[in-house]
Order: structure tokens, then C-alpha cells, then sequence
């Protein structure tokens, strides 16, 4: 059994579902009237090991109001490995471009799937500042306390971000963790970073 959580879970009984792993059917039991206005319920389960594209359920009900099986909106168990999990919003802004000023990098995150403790986020490519390599760089913005320091490289360019603990970078939203640098000394065309 598992148990069920949400809005309306009073409305099931003893507050749990059955649940058949190999078919993927949750059966819920109806403890009183269900009311014809939306009722939200929700059980927690683990994604698959090995990726997989999304699932589309179905529902159907059994008992004094039989009803067929209808195919449910939206889809759910999308599972995906780091490298097909992607960011839909990426992008990295700046406050100066003026040769050896400090310059406050923002990174604008927002995950296709949530990142959670110990995932990791590496942005390469800015090449060229005068900020030397650190092990624990201070963070700021609105999202920062969602990661730990961060890990500077000066001569790749490479800032890593990692989830802190108890943390997760949402979806949904677009998370701004921004850090330091210091520009150039030299002129030179702006970097192309990869996240």
C-alpha cells in the first residue's frame, strides 16, 4: 500500500492505495461521497533506474458509478539520465564589461526536471578574467542558498555549482545564483559560456 497525501485524502480510506508496480495501477477506495467538484489527492512514488519517455494514465472507477477506462490530460514518469535531462532556461548576464572591473556573473537556471542534493551544474567557457582558481567561491542572488560555494577554475573558465543539502533546484521557475570575477585586463570579444 502506499500512502496518499493532498486536499482530499480524507476522502479515501484509511488514507492509502493499493499499488501494482508491474501494471502500474493505483486503486484508491472511496471512504465517503466523492463530490463532483475536483478533488486532489497524491501518492509518492520512485522514478525508473533507466530512462524512459512520459506515461499517459488512464482512469476508470468501479462500484455504484462504473465508468471506462479515459485517458487522463498531461503525462507523468518521464525518467531521464543526466544527459538527457535538460535545462529549459539558461543564460548567463553580466554588470560590467569594462576591462579589470569586477563583474557580477548571474546564472538563470530553471531545470527540466528538479536537481536535488549533490547534483552538480558546470558552467565553462569564461575564459580570460583576472579571478584566480578557488575552491569555495561566496555566492550570491536570490537562489544562492540552494548551492554550496562554488568551485572556480580561471584557466577554463569553469564555475561548478553544486545542490546543497536538504536543497532542490525547481522546476517551474527560474532560479539566479550569481558569484564575482574580476574582467580582463585586455580587450577582447565577450565569452560564449556553456552550461
Amino acid at each position: 500500500n502506499l500512502p496518499v497525501a493532498g486536499t482530499n485524502s480524507n476522502l479515501i480510506a484509511g488514507s492509502v492505495a493499493a499499488w501494482t508496480q508491474s501494471t502500474g495501477t493505483l486503486v484508491l477506495t472511496v471512504a465517503t461521497t466523492l463530490p463532483t467538484t475536483d478533488s486532489v489527492v497524491t501518492a509518492v512514488v520512485t522514478n525508473p533506474a533507466a530512462s524512459q519517455t512520459a506515461r499517459t494514465a488512464s482512469i476508470s472507477s468501479s462500484g455504484s458509478v462504473p465508468t471506462s477506462a479515459v485517458v487522463m490530460t498531461g503525462s507523468v514518469l518521464a525518467a531521464g539520465t543526466a544527459a538527457t535531462n535538460t535545462l529549459s532556461v539558461k543564460a548567463v548576464s553580466e554588470t560590467s564589461s569594462i576591462q579589470s572591473a569586477f563583474n557580477t556573473l548571474t546564472l538563470h537556471l530553471e531545470p527540466t526536471v528538479a536537481l536535488t542534493t549533490g547534483d552538480k551544474i558546470t558552467v565553462s567557457g569564461l575564459i580570460g578574467t583576472q579571478t584566480a582558481s578557488a575552491g569555495s567561491v561566496t555566492l550570491s542572488g536570490a537562489n544562492a542558498a540552494l548551492f554550496d560555494a562554488g568551485v572556480w577554475t580561471q584557466n577554463t573558465g569553469t564555475m561548478v555549482l553544486t545542490v546543497a543539502a536538504a536543497q532542490s533546484l525547481p522546476t517551474g521557475s527560474v532560479s539566479l545564483v550569481s558569484w564575482q570575477v574580476t574582467n580582463p585586463a585586455d580587450p577582447r570579444q565577450p565569452s560564449n559560456p556553456v552550461v
